[in-house]
């Protein structure tokens, strides 16, 4: 329940101080590398700590023109309670009278429970509404989001964590700008539409067969070189507010004449552990140890070696021979023991960031545990001075990890996506919904959504031509050893024996690692029951004839009558650079 709030200006109340506030986006801005934005979201939820946010971003507007970001204000209905949606007007009225442009956000719990019979009620509506606030900044344009949490926060987060038992990393609190949680799998927003191309050339000569226009002729043995570019980073969520303390936020706020409204459920000490930090804190009936200012000190400490480690692996990674084959998934990394040896007191901490930067760029698991990494790391030291030829393997995070030394002061490191279990594969399995149409023209394209599949690349599937009447489905899979005995079977729109024997030998071991898009019919074929065709292979550019690779120059052959895209998921900054989206 809500309870409108607006309080009289007093003679202590402080002045709304603009130029601070513009310095803190400005080096947030920088911090994530990028430029003034032309549109930046805000997520308001109507109380004091958005609003004042809300009054900040606006002044900053006035005083700056056009030199500074058009916000938009994101009010989200949660749908939890009967006068929600009364309460979320009376929002977006108080955004009006700030001349702030402002939507409404309705969450959809289509296919959950009803919201009283989910077991984490919380758990649920935020992940909902991360999602929802994230595709209303991909469809506004706007690729940064700005929330409200503020120094109180930041010592609430620390003590949840110590209570909780996090006495590691989680100590440091909440980031000033990180990706957008909960939306892992939705294109656009943990991932920008903007293709990015690696820096470096591939470590395996695989190559890309040509479609022939004819469906009579055997396509000829591959010749044109495959090449992948990655999607370009997510949404970033940015804390403005980490420095402001609640009372400086209400003085913001009474300075301004903004009205905000109160939430009586952040009172109910019985729905929230939050809830019963706050009072303690307010009347600092904790031990000093445990008080906003020394919590507040501990995550800075924290933050600073956490700061200094990271810097520590960057120049790490940045020194390290790096190549990433994105049509495998394969990595190679050479690395100097000197630069290892220079970590120090650090040479632990600093080898499990390394690995786990390195890991997140192959693996098919969204979180890299650090305790599986310390584990393969005990396994990898174990090994350590061993002769040149002797070959370490470790299995961490979904990914087969290889280590060998080739000289006293080099490592080599390999790293490629484990072969998927009976049960991962069929975890992985996604289904491609391509809608009806109703257009005419026979080279319109009817494209399913993008999807993030086994986590490592993101593909959508593409119907040539005229009008469908009812939906039609793909699939995308593992690529499986019958697969390759089947499409060994020369026909008249699959390539040759010659163009499978010629991206056999390089893949080698991770070739079961790779997607294959299939096309869902019911039919007979050699007295087999036939449920799926295989039309192509899309990280390594295999085809049928049916099927070409989308790009944005393509040329439709009379005989295409599908078009996938594919892009690898995103890479780190350092090994790629921006293209014009000339592949896809």
């Amino acid at each position: 329940m809500f309870r409108a709030t607006r309080r009289l200006l007093s003679p202590q109340s402080a002045g709304v101080d603009v130029v601070e506030f513009k310095r803190i986006l400005e080096h947030a801005w920088q911090g994530q590398g990028a430029l003034t934005p032309a549109r930046v979201g805000i997520a308001v939820s109507g109380g004091v700590d958005s609003m004042a946010l809300v009054t900040l971003c606006a002044a900053a507007r006035k005083t700056s023109g056009a030199q500074w970001p058009t916000f938009t204000a994101f009010v989200v209905d949660h749908k939890l309670r009967d006068d929600s949606t009364d309460e979320a007007h009376k929002v977006l009225a108080n955004l009006a009278s700030l001349d702030i442009d402002s939507q409404l956000l309705t969450l959809d719990w289509t296919g959950l429970r009803h919201a009283d019979g989910i077991a984490n009620v919380e758990s649920a509506a935020r992940r909902l509404r991360y999602q929802a606030l994230g595709k209303a900044c991909r469809d506004a344009g706007a690729r940064h989001l700005l929330v409200g949490h503020h120094a109180d926060d930041q010592a609430e987060s620390v003590l949840v964590r110590i209570v909780s038992g996090r006495l590691g990393a989680g100590l440091a609190g909440m980031r000033s700008g990180a990706l957008i949680p909960e939306c892992e799998d939705v294109y656009g927003v943990s991932c920008s539409e903007m293709s990015q191309r690696l820096k470096h050339d591939y470590l395996a000569p695989i190559t890309e067969q040509k479609n022939v226009a004819s469906s009579s002729e055997l396509t000829e043995p591959p010749v044109q070189p495959v090449r992948l570019s990655t999607v370009g980073d997510g949404i970033r969520v940015l804390r403005p507010l980490l420095s402001y303390n609640k009372q400086r936020l209400i003085d913001i706020c009474i300075s301004a004449n903004t009205a905000w409204f109160e939430d009586q459920t952040n009172a109910d000490q019985t729905l929230a552990l939050r809830n019963t930090i706050r009072p303690l804190h307010a009347t600092e009936a904790l031990p000093l140890a445990l008080r906003r200012s020394r919590l507040l000190t501990l995550a800075r400490n924290v933050r600073t070696r956490q700061e200094n480690m990271l810097q520590k692996t960057r120049q790490l990674f940045d020194k390290a021979n790096v190549r990433l084959d994105p049509r495998a998934g394969s990595l190679t990394c050479t690395l100097s023991l000197v630069d290892v040896a220079n970590l120090g007191d650090d040479f632990s901490d600093g080898l499990i960031l390394f690995l786990r930067k390195m890991l997140n760029l192959v693996t098919p698991q969204k979180m890299v545990d650090r305790a599986a990494i310390y584990s393969a790391l005990s396994n990898l030291l174990s090994f350590a001075h061993t002769s040149a030829e002797a070959v370490c393997k470790v299995s961490v995070a979904g990914v087969t990890l290889a280590a060998r030394e080739t000289s006293a002061s080099t490592a080599v490191f390999t790293m490629h996506r484990q072969m998927p279990s009976s049960i991962s594969k069929g975890s992985t399995d996604v289904l491609l919904k391509l809608p009806s149409s109703t257009e005419s023209s026979a080279t319109i394209v009817t494209w399913s959504s993008w999807h993030l599949w086994d986590n490592r690349y993101w593909i959508r599937l593409g119907r040539v031509g005229a009008s469908a009447s009812a939906e039609q489905y793909g699939s995308l899979r593992f690529f499986t050893p019958a697969d390759m005995t089947r499409l060994r079977r020369p026909s008249l729109d699959s390539p040759s024996r010659d163009s499978l024997r010629s991206v056999e030998f390089p893949l080698s071991d991770v070739r079961y690692t790779i997607p294959v898009i299939c096309i869902q019919h019911a039919e007979t074929l050699g007295g087999t029951d036939v449920t799926e065709t295989i039309i192509a292979m899309p990280s390594i550019g295999w085809s049928r004839n049916t099927c070409q690779r989308w790009t944005r120059d393509i040329q439709l052959t009379e005989s295409t009558e599908w078009v996938y895209d594919i892009k690898y998921k995103y890479v780190d900054a350092s090994l790629t650079e921006a293209v014009d989206d000339v592949e896809n």
